[in-house]
């Protein structure tokens, strides 16, 4: 059986001469768990990243984890919610469009559920970036530059944590 996998377009501004666009593959039929072995504590900030593309759940994830982070996937609105009961996390990751649902229907369950959260929402179809009056920290636009990413996770933790 031939595997299928699954891509994800991101920008790398580590490359000499300016910007350069790669390709990540990933092989979703690899069988790794959904969330972090790294157990929870207060020494580091635990990430539930809410995306329904398993590429590029898979490629915050890895970002996440080589910078130390506890990492917590749904691949489901559904699935999120259940999480968010279950675990302690510091920063949310939130695709505005999680298979048929819209994400932000989720900000009033986290602000309820998990207050000093943050939030950071995703998309790659806004033509404009989404107002942040529903109640998320910040926003970032799909494909993302791993730098900026980087930043805005480490600030909204940091953020996080300080509450």
């Amino acid at each position: 059986m031939a595997k299928n996998p699954q891509s994800a377009d991101f920008f790398s501004t580590r490359a000499q001469g300016g910007v350069r666009c790669g390709r990540l593959a990933v092989d979703t039929s690899m069988g790794m768990s959904i969330n972090s072995q790294r157990p929870a504590g207060e020494q580091v900030a635990t990430v539930l990243v809410v995306e329904d593309d398993p590429a590029l759940r898979m490629l915050c994830r890895v970002n996440l984890e080589l910078e130390n982070y506890r990492v917590l996937e749904a691949p489901t609105v559904d699935l999120a919610d259940e999480l968010l009961t279950q675990e302690p996390v510091d920063l949310v990751l939130l695709d505005l469009h999680v298979g048929s649902r819209d994400g932000r229907e989720l900000v009033p369950v986290i602000r309820t559920r998990q207050p000093h959260a943050s939030i950071c929402l995703l998309s790659g179809t806004s033509v404009s970036d989404p107002p942040l009056d529903a109640g998320a920290d910040d926003f970032i636009r799909k494909p993302f530059d791993l730098d900026v990413f980087r930043a805005t996770v480490e600030r909204l933790c940091s953020s996080s944590i300080e509450h």
